[in-house]
């Protein structure tokens, strides 16, 4: 704790050290700090660009002053002991967040917003921070200066812990929505972080090309308490954007895409019962479906779009149910004592996964779209299979290790098992990317339950929540 409190002085210094301009410095030019831990070209700002700075053995700042939505400062300070060296995530997250906290408790400021991210592999934390008036530009006719919007990365390399601080949208940042700050003020932090080098670090930080080649995979819809109870939400695959689609004191869960990405089923019980509902992929329509005694839930679409497969759960075990997407025509597919759920529809329609208990032990199993000639693929913890675009593979969890859950992937006929997470956590809910290259999946590993991203072979993790409640239940958005 004493490392946080040192840290969080360092912070500071926007309000406590005076600064004067340095000479030569000129844009292109190569700026090295003195402790010769980093260096950067100096930016070309539009308007010329004046670098000032303070420094001693211990850490310091660079301020670059000129330009509007770019690199406003660097702040380094020095660790000691090594305080992170060798810390999970969860720990550097949990030590940025602390000296984050310093930052706007010395200036009087608010912290808008903050989320988790990925940098060359190493955890660190970008935050929108509105600083009080702290802008030169006065409001109209008050003689007031304008509040500064600002934001934030923190991550440490070495034996250095560096703040990156942007100025998101300049004096107009106020105009902006908080969405629109929040991602033009994380772009401008990571796109900078990607040019600065550093000495003396064992691991190069370079542009996070895993979380930028997200921002082109379409959209991501999931279940979150951010907002204080569970509601459904949707962001950019990067985590980039989050928006609420739904705003209801009762518990909105488990949403499902419908095949050409224009609606949304999900689960409620805010009529007092689980059932199972549809709505418009912007929030709007909620339209139930259902209205029985029983918990109704889990829904999954057929490929046409036109029918809907759920879970109907009673007293004495859950059936696998049929429906038009209206909530007509209710059929019922499994029948017996047997328990099955977590029904997954294959690409072309004609098979149906689920987790049953049908043979006497919980497996998964595949049987005809009208629940006829059920075939067991797997036995043992097995459950939440999700077909591949193509229908080659299924994507599952399973505690058959250890008994924690993981996600791995398999051939459509339950052969080739590939483990693909790893952990004393749980890893959950997989769903494939429209295009088969990735699969989202919640998971506890930071401490929270996030969702995050990895490729299709286990690689490349990235961490796309953005609040500290527990985002959970992901579904990709199809390819209109």
């Amino acid at each position: 704790m004493r490392t946080v409190t040192r840290l969080s002085r360092w912070l500071c210094i926007p309000v406590l050290l005076p600064l004067w301009p340095a000479a030569g410095q000129k844009p292109g030019e190569l700026y090295v700090s003195p402790l010769k831990n980093f260096s950067i070209a100096v930016p070309k700002f539009a308007f010329g660009t004046r670098v000032q700075k303070s420094n001693n053995r211990d850490g310091g700042l660079v301020v670059f002053i000129g330009g509007f939505g770019d690199l406003e400062r660097i702040d380094y300070a020095r660790l000691t002991g090594g305080a992170l060296a060798g810390q999970d995530s969860a720990a550097r997250l949990a030590a940025y967040g602390n000296a984050l906290s310093g930052v706007a408790q010395a200036n009087r400021a608010e912290v808008l917003d903050r989320e988790p991210l990925s940098v060359g592999g190493e955890a660190a934390l970008y935050a929108l921070v509105r600083f009080p008036e702290a802008s030169q530009a006065i409001e109209g006719g008050t003689g007031k200066r304008m509040d500064s919007f600002r934001g934030l990365l923190l991550l440490a390399r070495g034996e250095f812990l560096y703040t990156l601080a942007v100025e998101v949208g300049g004096i107009f940042g106020a105009s902006l929505t908080r969405e629109q700050q929040v991602e033009s003020g994380e772009r401008a932090v990571q796109r900078f972080f990607g040019e600065i080098t550093f000495q003396g670090s064992p691991i190069p930080v370079v542009r996070d090309t895993a979380r930028a080649a997200l921002a082109r995979a379409g959209q991501v819809v999931f279940s979150s308490t951010r907002d204080g109870n569970y509601e459904i939400y949707v962001a950019n695959a990067d985590g980039s954007g989050p928006s609420r689609l739904t705003n209801h004191p009762a518990e909105d869960r488990f949403p499902a895409w419908s095949p050409d990405g224009t609606r949304i089923a999900f689960v409620s019980d805010r009529d007092g019962n689980p059932e199972i509902y549809v709505m418009n992929a912007d929030g709007s329509y909620p339209n139930r479906l259902t209205s029985d005694s029983a918990l109704d839930g889990l829904p999954a679409w057929l490929p046409d779009g036109r029918r809907i497969v759920f879970v109907r759960r009673r007293a004495d075990g859950a059936q696998l149910y049929l429906m038009n997407a209206d909530g007509s025509n209710l059929v019922q597919l499994t029948h017996g004592p047997a328990v099955h759920f977590m029904p997954a529809v294959s690409p072309d329609g004609t098979k149906i996964a689920f987790t049953s208990n049908l043979d006497g032990a919980f497996g998964i199993y595949v049987a005809n779209a009208d629940g006829s000639n059920p075939v067991r693929l797997t036995q043992g913890m097995d459950g939440d299979p999700v077909w591949s675009p193509d229908g080659t593979r299924i994507a599952f969890e399973s505690g058959r290790e250890d008994g924690t859950s993981d996600v791995y992937l398999m051939n459509a006929d339950g052969s080739n098992r590939v483990q693909l997470t790893r952990g004393s956590t749980g890893n959950l809910l997989p769903a494939w990317s429209p295009d088969g290259a990735r699969i989202a999946f919640q998971t506890n590993r930071d401490g929270d339950w996030e969702v995050y991203v990895m490729n299709a072979d286990g690689t490349g993790l990235v961490n796309l929540s953005v609040s500290r409640g527990p985002d959970v239940e992901p579904d990709w958005r199809p390819k209109k």
